[in-house]
């Protein structure tokens, strides 16, 4: 349900940046079902991959996503490329990211890629890091154990829950302006 409405708010405005995060959250979060940091496969694998295309497509629509736009935009696409077997790639996306909000989960998220790239030790060592930094959180758990013993992570991708419609209104005047 979920996912229609966001589709369907989406297709109605393109360029605001909470429907097509939230319809790109809800779409991974189906995809990968009750464990956030499974691996996709077969027919899943073909749809992934679909959803990353789509869900880049729709960012380059959305007028000016500031900084917590694009913080759960990536962190999600981090989420989707670790599900598709690119660890690499998600580590890339995460940690070329200025995060802000969501650090202990973008540390998960590379201690994960980290392990999935045979770097174990390394993965570790950064989880034992960002504990210190930020304690103990759910997110961080999850991540030590899943790269322990293959723990599923049951939580849903990053979704945005506000949505500021000042730079809409302001992108609205300046148009109007123009006319």
């Amino acid at each position: 349900v979920a996912e229609h409405m966001f589709a369907e708010l989406q297709s109605r405005r393109p360029d605001v940046p909470s429907y097509a995060i939230n319809l790109v959250a809800t779409r991974i979060s189906r995809l990968l079902g009750a464990d956030l940091f499974g691996q996709l496969h077969g027919a899943a694998l073909v749809r992934g991959r679909h959803v990353l295309v789509e869900a880049e497509q729709m960012m380059l629509h959305v007028r000016a996503a500031g900084d917590s736009d694009s913080e759960i935009f990536s962190c999600n696409k981090a989420l989707l490329l670790l599900a598709l077997g690119q660890p690499e790639q998600a580590n890339e996306v995460l940690t070329s990211l200025r995060v802000i909000r969501l650090r202990d989960s973008a540390e998960a998220y590379i201690a994960v890629a980290f392990a999935r790239m045979g770097r174990i030790p390394e993965a570790m060592a950064m989880l034992d890091q960002a504990e210190q930094a930020f304690g103990d959180t759910y997110v961080l758990r999850a991540a030590r154990e899943h790269i322990k013993s293959g723990t599923p992570f049951f939580a849903i991708a990053n979704v945005l829950s506000e949505d500021d419609p000042v730079p809409r209104i302001k992108a609205a005047l300046f148009d109007l302006l123009q006319m």
